[in-house]
């Protein structure tokens, strides 16, 4: 169980194609958030388009590096954890990663993305091979970034070391034709129901609190589906954003986690 209540921030919003107009605009949303929490959650690669991309390697960033660096300035400054998805390169390689940054600006934890979407590996990314957690003063934290929730034995191995807080750093897209508008909204609909539903199931399975923080916006024929979402240890959700661009501010309650919704 976390040791108390935690004030937390996830950031939700519409990525342009630029990677240092990006950069700019997360800076900017964490300062928005920053006064308000112990704890701030981006999406996954947060700083550039996902399926239209040839290939990541041109907006890769070394760990520690440039966009860490502003990541570990900024958690100082707010005295807050910092989650975020990033582009990892390290030598010849490149990963579709998340950090953890502490308070004190170190990076304390690393995740490399293991289940690989069609699009992360024409894009070029490696798998990673490993889950682990890192115990902090608020509880033992895990991470897995987004398809990787989708495949039971991640699953199993991060319920197996017992966390306290789960963050899931995605990049939903939702296939669509505009001209087709009951298919925009059925497709829309089963995959926002898909992913509540997996974090829901994600967090009963595991027994800890869920945070998910998601893109929105349109990037080329697909929709970001948005519903960056938090969800206690039973299943129940505390708060689930939309499809526009905002700061969900959630308080997890130690003493909320036993409250179900199914």
């Amino acid at each position: 169980m976390i040791k108390q209540n935690i004030s937390t921030s996830i950031i939700q919003y519409d990525c342009p194609n630029d990677k240092s107009e990006a950069v700019s605009q997360i800076v900017d949303l964490i300062n928005q958030a920053g006064p308000k929490s112990d704890f701030i959650l981006l999406a996954e690669t947060p700083y550039t388009p996902y399926t239209t991309v040839d290939s990541f390697s041109g907006v890769a960033d070394t760990i520690p590096g440039d966009y860490s660096d502003s990541l570990s300035r900024l958690a100082k400054k707010h005295k807050a954890y910092i989650c975020s998805g990033i582009i990892e390169k390290d030598g010849d390689f490149i990963y579709n990663s998340a950090i953890l940054i502490s308070p004190e600006g170190r990076i304390i934890h690393k995740h490399r993305k293991i289940s690989l979407a069609s699009c992360d590996i024409t894009g070029g990314f490696t798998p990673g091979n490993e889950i682990e957690i890192v115990e902090t003063e608020l509880g033992k934290i895990g991470i897995l970034i987004c398809l990787d929730t989708s495949i039971a034995k991640n699953n199993y191995d991060l319920a197996n070391l017992n966390p306290d807080l789960i963050l899931v750093p995605s990049y939903g897209l939702a296939k669509s034709d505009y001209n087709l508008t009951l298919t925009i909204d059925g497709m829309l609909d089963e995959c926002i129901d898909e992913w509540r539903i997996r974090m829901q199931m994600l967090a009963k399975f595991c027994k800890s609190y869920v945070l998910r923080a998601d893109h929105c916006g349109v990037e080329d024929h697909q929709i970001r589906v948005g519903h960056s979402i938090a969800v206690t240890p039973a299943g129940y959700v505390i708060s689930e954003a939309t499809m526009k661009p905002t700061i969900l501010h959630v308080t997890l309650d130690p003493f909320l986690a036993s409250k179900r919704s199914f």
